[in-house]
């Protein structure tokens, strides 16, 4: 689906409903979203964005956004959103799958031998 520009306030719903429509229709596991028109983005588009994120990833499906300008790549940093996707800005877009992280070391503590158990 290609994301329209410019988007209005009241947008992201009539968006999410096509997205949901679509899902429905197929059997599709990722969402590839077309951002290359928000050229000039905005609240209305940062907030379209991230619903359409939202609502893929309730469907049980991976969200791609592809061909994000600069302007809409630097608006989602700045709303903290790109690590929020879990985003590797890639020649070809942003993919919204989780990042793959380590797992905090454990902490282990020395204990006294003559302290007893709590």
């Amino acid at each position: 689906m290609t994301i329209p520009a410019p988007v209005a306030r009241g947008d992201a719903q009539r968006l999410c409903q096509r997205v949901r429509d679509a899902l429905a229709e197929s059997r599709a596991d990722t969402v590839v979203c077309d951002a290359h028109a928000l050229t000039d983005p905005d609240a209305a588009a940062v907030d379209a964005v991230l619903r359409l994120y939202l609502a893929a990833r309730r469907s049980g499906c991976r969200f791609e956004l592809r061909r994000p300008s600069p302007a809409l790549l630097h608006m989602l940093t700045l709303a903290g959103m790109c690590e929020f996707f879990g985003a590797a800005v890639l020649g070809v877009g942003v993919l919204g799958q989780p990042e793959e992280r380590e797992e905090p070391g454990r902490v282990e503590e020395r204990r006294d031998p003559d302290d007893p158990a709590v």
